[in-house]
């Protein structure tokens, strides 16, 4: 896990990355990466391979880094950031 100081607005997170989300979710502040299984409310995440499409659907991150194959894995509480590649992604 990976604790960004201070918190990261999703919004800005997602114009660095060229993507746009719903403007209700952009001042979410997110305040660390994490891994799915351990990923909470002020987290953002990522799913990028079909073994843990399941951690997506049951993942409490308030955000998650998807490639469009897997976005409709993302647990629907979650913000659905569909990238072309979320490893790189979540790795900038």
């Amino acid at each position: 896990m990976r604790k960004l100081d201070p918190p990261c607005p999703l919004g800005e997170i997602a114009s660095y990355l060229g993507v746009s989300i719903d403007s209700s979710s952009a001042g979410l502040a997110i305040e660390r990466l994490a891994p799915l299984s351990v990923a909470g409310a002020r987290d953002m995440s990522f799913l990028a391979d079909t073994r843990y499409a399941g951690q997506g659907g049951n993942s409490d991150a308030a955000a998650i880094l998807s490639s469009d194959q897997h976005a409709a894995r993302v647990n629907p509480s979650a913000v659905a950031i569909v990238v072309p590649d979320p490893y790189l992604a979540f790795a900038r």
